[in-house]
């Protein structure tokens, strides 16, 4: 497995919240002000929850 796959499996588990890389990488890409979308209701509650809602995130359902 690459790398980058296995970062992407690990970096957002309910019990742990998101990785230290994930918010890193949130942090630095996000605007002040901008809404992170997500593909799973679950990686939004992880997200908001260990970010302690500094970042508003929303679920896109496709």
């Amino acid at each position: 497995m690459a790398d980058g796959q296995k970062d992407k499996s690990s970096a957002i588990w309910f019990a742990t919240g998101a990785d230290r890389k994930l918010s890193k990488m949130i942090m630095r890409c996000r605007l002040p002000g901008q809404m992170l979308v997500v593909g799973k209701p679950e990686y939004r509650t992880v997200i908001e929850a260990s970010m302690v809602s500094v970042i508003p995130a929303c679920f896109l359902c496709m």
